[in-house]
């Protein structure tokens, strides 16, 4: 089955319309199949400060959210999407095989990776192939890209990768999703850090970058964005958008026990964006804690997360 899709895209013309299909997944493997890592060396029994420590950083919450929007088509009652997240690639994707089980398990409508899959660390794409294969294998899929990804050498790379897995790459760019006569339009917007620093765009510089594709409104439509950093998708919350997916904010990096995050770039001290459901206008907005970590090289009760959203009308 196949879903379509309507790209559109900022140009050095205007807008350009590319018309074609959201890629379905390919044969559906196995949910006992999972992906293979090599592992490290056996070490000495750890402490229980050390065990704590692991299972905070290696071990994955996957939590499946409930979020209620108003005059949601029936059609779409139910609907779920995963949101997979700064994952910021090393040398290996140790949570990979993890990741791919909660997948497997939960059975998404529609897979979304919402930025900084790599940074300026990233040596190789070559080791996110298999992993983006596998979960294209799973479910339509979305992607955007990062402020990091934006600076990357391997930003070439990543955009071939996600190409040759069929996964769609919105960068200011729109799909729509159809079920029966209603329709869900999932925008994906380029990262501003890009546009400032004229990093690896894909369009001449100075063209609009933050700005929504706003088509003329239709019938049982609703329309789902997709963000990297949720400090700024409150600019986007008056323009009708359902809901919004981001991440970035890494759960404001260390935790306090009673969840409030330490720091987030962009949030500062305290950031009040960090993780799971928050309202935004008349619709919501869900952030990821994401999957790997970037200067903070460790998390404290904060373990890497994976959010599967459930719509629900109201």
């Amino acid at each position: 089955m196949t879903h379509p899709i309507d790209i559109k895209k900022h140009g050095a013309e205007g807008v350009v319309e590319i018309s074609g299909e959201l890629p379905s997944p390919n044969a559906v493997r196995s949910a006992n199949e999972s992906l293979t890592m090599d592992s490290p060396s056996p070490a000495a029994r750890p402490g229980l400060l050390e065990r704590l420590l692991k299972w905070q950083n290696g071990s994955v919450e996957a939590e499946e959210i409930a979020a209620r929007i108003l005059n949601l088509p029936l059609e779409f009652d139910g609907f779920r999407i995963a949101m997979v997240s700064d994952i910021h690639l090393k040398s290996q994707f140790l949570l990979a095989d993890e990741v791919a089980t909660h997948l497997s398990r939960a059975k998404p409508d529609l897979i979304t990776i919402l930025g900084d899959a790599i940074d300026g660390s990233t040596p190789s794409v070559d080791p996110l192939k298999e992993f983006i294969r596998f979960i294209a294998s799973l479910a339509p899929c979305a992607a955007i890209l990062g402020n990091n990804e934006y600076a990357s050498a391997y930003l070439p790379n990543l955009r071939a990768a996600y190409r040759d897995a069929g996964i769609a790459l919105l960068e200011d760019q729109s799909a729509r999703i159809t079920r029966g006569g209603a329709v869900m339009r999932l925008v994906g917007l380029q990262d501003p850090w890009a546009y400032v620093s004229h990093l690896n765009v894909s369009r001449e510089p100075g063209m609009p970058n933050t700005e929504p594709i706003r088509p003329a409104a239709e019938p049982n439509r609703f329309d789902v964005l997709m963000i990297h950093r949720p400090h700024r998708a409150s600019r986007y919350g008056r323009q009708g958008y359902a809901l919004s997916l981001a991440g970035h904010a890494h759960g404001g990096q260390w935790r306090l026990p009673w969840g409030q995050g330490i720091f987030s770039p962009g949030q500062g001290l305290f950031p009040k964006l960090t993780s799971g459901l928050y309202s935004l206008g008349d619709g919501q907005l869900v952030v990821s804690r994401g999957l790997g970590n970037h200067e903070f090289p460790i998390r404290i009760h904060n373990r890497p997360h994976l959010p599967i959203v459930r719509l629900i009308r109201r």
